[in-house]
């Protein structure tokens, strides 16, 4: 087989479309192919000809017509790149029996694609009518075809490894379909000469749907996970050959719609194909169709008219009639080839192709004072003459800022044209994308609906009021994105925090704001001249005040700030909780110098929720307060994990909210626990009055939120959202409290709340209390010191050395004294220093009764109770409620 190398240039005559120019001794990509299998270059010496028997210069690298003999390939498939080299079949004297094979190493479930054509051969009129075969090592034929998909002069193969190995890729004539690829040709005809052909291979990566609603895979999660999905697939990989279809499944929420593009891919590769796109729902039934046959590429748009899940369907041209349903069903496809489909989510402009089919946005642009719509010119029977029109209801005098903007794909780009219509479909404003430009500031001259259409540059004479285009570029489509904001003033005040420099609400006259923590957060104020403004581009300076000189300032550049900022990088400060009021004074020249453009005030309210709204961990079988809780507070509790709890918010009477809340709904968790309340408390697991119902909070880290509202079930105004990150700590695991033998330092029973304790002997015993901070515990490293009171100050120790002895201990070695028999109560104080210093870390109780065997009456005692002396385990699982006040 003759072969191409770096080292020797293709004539004129032969096209080159090799992203790589691979010869057989690449670097080794595997240890599995040796470079025994190469020939050496002392045999390669006396092979190596001027110009082959084929007509152009290349160095032979025969023989290569057995497994033992065949040609390594260890370059990388994978990327931009791929393996193509040009070859001869007779140029051995096996004549027409010459076979070329060559290696390739592959892991399991990878697939390659393998296409010869001797129509990419030099002249482009080669004779060959090349047949291509796939085998193991062990010569057994794993894949064949012969003439692909009617193609005289080319065969086509995608295969897939089975397993981790080496596979062969075998060239032949057209008759010589049965070699033994382990054995040279019994037989050596020669022919009138050798014929040329070129042969690539390339790694597919591919993420193909399935063939039919069955077998199809479902993309939802990476869909809604990012937005968009990106599959590569490839047609006439199955029996159903050019007739192949492939299909995607996607759930959606009714209203929800998808823009979607397919397109053929032939870079370097196999030819392309025209693409069809079609949407079935999930009995197969067609709801949608695109097809531009007169390019490589199809787009298709597509709203969901109820909750379900829908296929898409990609198909060459014009193989319209598969049946979804059907594997191999359809007719008259092309192929094969490789496509690339991108599915997005999009709140799209569809349908609306005139004034009486569009649909009107003018709640959902009220809702947020801003909207954000895809489309695609391109996604009807008209291709790029198509137009998408979408309605606004609007005030006398109210101003909309609309802006349409190109998005890139590498299928298809449109320049889109923007216009305003009354809806007689007279044109009132119109304005041409520029990436660099503001979009379209639009005064509607009296109360009524308008439409905004949106087609190619190519098409601005389109009647808006009838279905039917103009003439455009037919080449001129794909996505836009139209952007519309509601304009109340033509400068923007917004509350920014300082320290991430992000927005957290723009300031209206008479507004009120909800933070959390507003009264130690660090904050500014920042006025922008936006670009639909009549003064963009003339505001030069500024002088911001703050409640009548308690913070002044000039800046020069914009954004202008209250503290100043660093291009962006925003100097902070306090804004008081509370009436506030700011005034910008606005100059044409820097440093308050020029024309004085006017003022804009601005009366506002900060209310902060951490005052406005208490919050607190309680306990549901005593109702009683167990701790508030503050963001990123630690609570910590004896058996938090058995005890039954909840979460409570309450509006004090003197917060300002106390005459606003009539409803909240409450989430811990990111949803595990989630209920809306009507009448304060308003509490996680709900309440008769103050008799709250209890259940599961988790040890470790929590997230609670409260979303208020106006109005009962969350109606009327939304009022702002508190936030709590807490943690809660159990000390039954935090802290084991022990029982111990002073003379022989050895535990008798772990100490649970509420236990009852027998021991042998106990009223004449040296006995010890001790506390250990086992090293699973998350207070392991916190813990320095405890204060150990038994009996209300019958016995008081402090203690800097675990273990944290009742009576004190040198090392391990206890000191011990009198426990009495009956009901006792210990506690532990916690601290971080040494000698109580540091941070009080909070209080571990233990109630116990401790009773002497050697005087229970008859009959009492255990029935085996020789035991006790051993450490008593099980009692150590005992969990009881306690009640900590510490915050």
């Amino acid at each position: 087989m003759e072969q191409l190398t770096s080292a020797d240039p293709l004539p004129a005559s032969v096209p080159d479309d090799r992203p790589l120019d691979v010869s057989g001794t690449d670097v080794s990509r595997s240890a599995a192919l040796t470079d025994g299998r190469n020939p050496s270059a002392e045999s390669l010496a006396t092979t190596v000809s001027s110009t082959s028997s084929c007509g152009y210069p290349v160095g032979l690298l025969e023989p290569n017509d057995t497994l033992d003999e065949a040609t390594v390939y260890t370059g990388d498939l994978s990327g931009p790149g791929y393996y193509s080299r040009i070859g001869c079949i007779g140029d051995t004297p096996n004549g027409i029996y010459d076979v070329d094979l060559v290696l390739f190493n592959l892991n399991a479930g990878e697939r390659i694609f393998i296409e010869t054509d001797a129509r990419e051969a030099p002249g482009l009129e080669g004779p060959l009518e090349p047949v291509l075969r796939v085998f193991d090592m062990s010569g057994t034929e794993l894949a064949i075809d012969q003439q692909s998909y009617g193609r005289r002069l080319g065969s086509f193969i995608s295969f897939e490894a089975p397993v981790d190995g080496t596979y062969a890729v075998g060239v032949s004539y057209n008759f010589n379909t049965d070699y033994d690829p382990t054995m040279e040709p019994s037989e050596t005809v020669l022919g009138d000469s050798p014929d040329p052909y070129r042969l690539k291979v390339w790694y597919a990566d591919l993420s193909e749907p399935s063939d039919t609603l069955d077998q199809a895979d479902d993309f939802t999660d990476a869909l809604r996970e990012t937005g968009r999905v990106d599959l590569t697939g490839f047609l006439g990989d199955t029996d159903g050959r050019l007739n192949d279809a492939d299909l995607a499944l996607f759930e959606l929420k009714a209203g929800e719609g998808l823009l979607l593009d397919v397109q053929s891919d032939f870079v370097g590769k196999v030819a392309p194909f025209h693409t069809l796109l079609r949407v079935f729902d999930s009995s197969g039934t067609e709801l949608a169709v695109n097809a531009n046959y007169d390019a490589w590429y199809s787009l298709l748009s597509f709203k969901a008219p109820a909750d379900g899940v829908y296929a898409v369907g990609v198909s060459s041209y014009p193989n319209f009639d598969y049946d979804s349903t059907i594997e191999g069903s359809g007719t008259d496809g092309q192929g094969p080839g490789i496509y690339d489909l991108t599915v997005r989510f999009g709140d799209l402009v569809e349908p609306g192709d005139t004034i009486d089919q569009a649909e009107d946005f003018t709640d959902a642009l009220r809702e947020t004072g801003s909207l954000s719509l895809a489309g695609i010119i391109g996604d009807t029977p008209r291709w790029s003459d198509d137009v998408d029109l979408a309605l606004f209801r609007l005030g006398a005098g109210e101003v909309v800022h609309f802006d349409v903007d190109r998005e890139g794909t590498k299928f298809a780009t449109v320049d889109p044209l923007l216009r305003v219509f009354d809806l007689a479909g007279n044109e009132l404003a119109a304005y041409e994308y520029d990436y660099r430009g503001p979009g379209l500031r639009f005064e509607s001259p009296a109360a009524g609906t308008y439409a905004v259409g949106i087609s190619s540059d190519s098409n601005p004479d389109y009647d808006p009021t009838r279905d039917e285009g103009g003439a455009p570029n037919p080449w001129d489509g794909g996505y836009y994105r139209l952007n519309a904001t509601i304009v109340s003033t033509d400068i923007e005040i917004g509350l920014f925090d300082a320290d991430t420099d992000e927005l957290i609400a723009l300031i209206g006259d008479g507004g009120e704001i909800r933070l959390n923590g507003a009264a130690d957060r660090n904050l500014t104020i920042v006025a922008t001249v936006t670009e639909y403004s009549p003064l963009f581009g003339f505001v030069e300076s500024m002088r911001i005040d703050l409640n009548d000189g308690a913070v002044t300032r000039t800046e020069s550049f914009g954004a202008f700030s209250l503290f100043g900022d660093q291009r962006g990088d925003f100097q902070g400060g306090e804004i008081p909780v509370g009436d506030n009021t700011v005034t910008f004074d606005l100059f044409s020249e820097d440093g308050l110098r020029g024309d004085f453009l006017g003022s804009i005030s601005r009366d506002f309210t900060i209310v902060d929720f951490d005052t406005a709204v208490e919050v607190g961990l309680y306990d549901a079988d005593t109702d009683e307060l167990i701790a508030l809780i503050g963001d990123g507070d630690e609570i910590r509790l004896d058996g938090a994990a058995d005890r039954n709890l909840t979460i409570a918010a309450i509006v004090p009477p003197d917060s300002p909210l106390f005459d606003d809340v009539e409803s909240m709904r409450i989430d811990l968790n990111d949803g595990a626990v989630v209920n809306v309340e009507n009448l304060e408390a308003y509490s996680l697991f709900g309440n008769t009055g103050s008799d709250f119902q209890g259940g599961d909070i988790p040890t470790g880290e929590n997230v609670v939120t409260f979303d208020l509202f106006s109005e009962n079930q969350l109606q009327g105004d939304f009022l702002g959202t508190l936030t709590r990150n807490f943690t809660i700590l159990d000390f039954d695991v935090a802290v084991e409290i022990g029982l111990y033998d002073a003379d022989t330092d050895e535990l008798i029973a772990l100490i649970g709340d509420g236990d009852e304790i027998e021991v042998e002997g106990a009223a004449g015993r040296n006995l010890t209390i001790a506390a250990i901070v086992p090293e699973d515990s998350p207070l392991f490293d916190d813990v320095d010191s405890m204060r150990v009171d038994l009996n209300d100050g019958a016995v008081v120790n402090v203690e800097s050395l675990e273990a944290y002895s009742l009576f004190g201990n040198a090392g391990n070695d206890f000191e011990g004294g009198d426990i009495p028999l009956g009901e006792n109560v210990i506690t532990f104080d916690l601290f971080s220093a040494d000698r109580l210093q540091g941070d009080f870390l909070g209080s571990v109780t233990r109630s116990f009764t401790i009773v002497d065997l050697d005087a229970a009456p008859d009959g009492a005692a255990l029935a085996d109770a020789s035991g006790l002396s051993d450490p008593v385990s099980d009692l150590g699982s005992v969990d009881l409620p306690f009640v900590d006040d510490l915050v």
